[in-house]
């Protein structure tokens, strides 16, 4: 028979035992939970940095190409590692992988998956080199689902024209497209892509001074000859390609900017039918586009507007056109929400919308010693700025002193089965004369909604 002590010493063990092991199991709680303020629970006080080898100590400048959330919420993001006159360190881009905590995915003791981790060390390289010699550019990036697997392509200059890389989930190439994980077409560019979702084909676009061309990719990384004049569509008018949506019906829109207008490149759509031909009964530069849940086209990007005779401002902006390509004047002003900036110095890449309606701008804009930051902007479902998001509608964040530019997308957090707001891009140290004199490293961060 044990005596009392021993009870209450192993009540006490079974009790401590107890409660450690619901700490462990305890989901974190953000330290502060105002929208638009970083989200504690996300890498190191709500931001990553994230060395990529063979690059950081070469003073090379970094930029973000496009940021996407898979569908367990880990984050990757491609990144352009090199320079006009090429790489020194054997790559050209690289994908960086987050978990959805914003560990880096490399499989070590930090890796809380493990199991599944990406690439070498949590990147994935890339040389985009072409067979001449010369050095292409990746431009854009999609999920794409190949036999309920998430792979990762990549899009951008080729020596015939388009170049397309697929990647494995884990980051290994994917040979079972085009040669060796990759494909060179003679169809314009990869300036931006997307999977098509009813049946996951790849359709990528680009521009040139003469038109745009729009192609459709086959699983195995050839031509869909079922969309345009084999598997390649193009129009007279020039679009700078820069983002690809979907409607319901399956019918494609393809955004960027047209070039022509007082003001410099105006945002502009075009759509075309499922058969690549275009659709001419739809009428409307933009940088991002999505479709929402009322099949009304929104395109983000910016403008520079006149304010007075002699002095013009940078806005970002949101136009939102009906189904039909007409603009919806019940949002916004006249169609249009718009958030002003003190400087030019800024970049939007994407739009997103929340589950909830509002509408997000991410990019960079000018902050710390006007070197750019982490920019979010959100908007009312209405189009108005939401005040009670960061400080009146905006949140930023630098990483370190110098030029941040990220990319960003809705995260749903599996901790909480909720949404959070991600931007990935890269972070820069400063020199004192230039926002890219110093080291560049791969960067995140997440707000609280």
């Amino acid at each position: 028979m044990k005596s009392p002590l021993t009870r209450f010493l192993i009540v006490m063990a079974l009790s401590a035992f107890t409660t450690l092991s619901v700490l462990a199991q305890s989901p974190c709680v953000p330290a502060n939970t105002v929208p638009g303020s970083l989200d504690t629970c996300f890498g190191s006080g709500g931001t990553v940095i994230t060395t990529v080898p063979g690059i950081a100590n070469n003073n090379w400048a970094l930029y973000v190409t496009k940021t996407l959330v898979q569908s367990d919420g880990k984050i990757i993001t491609l990144i352009d590692a090199h320079l006009s006159g090429g790489p020194s360190h054997g790559f050209t881009n690289v994908i960086v992988r987050y978990n959805a905590d914003g560990s880096l995915d490399d499989g070590t003791v930090n890796d809380t998956t493990p199991a599944d981790s990406f690439g070498s060390g949590g990147i994935a390289y890339m040389n985009w080199t072409n067979p001449d010699g010369s050095f292409g550019n990746a431009y854009a990036m999609a999920i794409q689902n190949v036999g309920g697997e998430e792979r990762i392509a990549v899009g951008g200059t080729g020596p015939l024209g388009l170049g397309v890389m697929r990647f494995l989930n884990n980051g290994s190439p994917d040979t079972s497209f085009g040669s060796g994980g990759r494909a060179d077409i003679s169809a314009g560019t990869g300036f931006a892509m997307a999977a098509q979702p009813s049946d996951q084909k790849l359709v990528a676009a680009s521009d040139s001074s003469s038109g745009s061309t729009v192609a459709r990719l086959n699983f195995d990384g050839t031509l869909d000859s079922s969309f345009g004049q084999g598997g390649v569509t193009r129009t007279s008018t020039a679009i700078d390609a820069k983002g690809i949506a979907f409607q319901s019906n399956q019918k494609i829109l393809v955004a960027g900017g047209v070039s022509g207008a007082k003001n410099g490149p105006q945002l502009g759509v075009a759509r075309f039918n499922t058969n690549g031909t275009l659709d001419t009964k739809f009428g409307t530069s933009a940088l991002s586009i999505l479709i929402d849940g009322s099949d009304r086209v929104l395109l983000g990007g910016s403008e520079t507007r006149a304010v007075t005779r002699k002095a013009s401002a940078v806005y970002w902006t949101i136009q939102r056109y009906l189904p039909s390509g007409q603009i919806d004047t019940s949002f916004g002003t006249s169609g249009k929400a718009s958030w002003q900036l003190d400087t030019s110095d800024s970049r939007v890449r994407s739009i997103a919308q929340q589950s909830d309606g509002k509408l997000l701008l991410f990019g960079g804009s000018a902050g710390v010693n006007s070197f750019r930051d982490f920019t979010v902007v959100r908007f009312s479902a209405n189009g108005t700025l939401d005040s009670g998001f960061g400080q009146s509608g905006v949140a930023k964040t630098n990483l370190l002193g110098g030029h941040d530019d990220g990319d960003g997308a809705i995260q749903i957090d599996p901790a909480c089965s909720c949404e959070k707001i991600v931007i990935a891009g890269v972070a820069h140290n400063a020199s004192a004369t230039s926002g890219y004199g110093g080291q560049g490293f791969a960067a995140a961060a997440r707000y609280i909604r």
